[in-house]
């Protein structure tokens, strides 16, 4: 909520917005898609698997710096997330 209430889409992300855009045409989650805009990605089981993988691909690329994640993820069990 914080990041839409500033305003400043794109504080967190580390690629040009056009390059993302076509990538959130594709989002199947509207609150995912919101927030991608940002620079924040949210990662939980209960995301279509292709929006999990490009979530996935985002962060791992630090096109994307802040992961919103469940615990198991953080920890890194799954892929380093800090």
């Amino acid at each position: 909520a914080y990041c839409s209430a500033d305003e400043k889409e794109g504080q967190f992300l580390n690629m040009p917005m056009g390059e993302l855009e076509p990538m959130l045409a594709a989002v199947k989650d509207p609150a995912l898609r919101h927030t991608l805009a940002f620079g924040i990605g949210i990662h939980h089981a209960g995301l279509d698997e292709a929006d999990r993988v490009l979530v996935e691909k985002l962060f791992l690329g630090q096109s994307i710096l802040v992961l919103v994640c469940t615990s198991t993820l953080a920890w890194g069990v799954n892929f380093p997330a800090h």
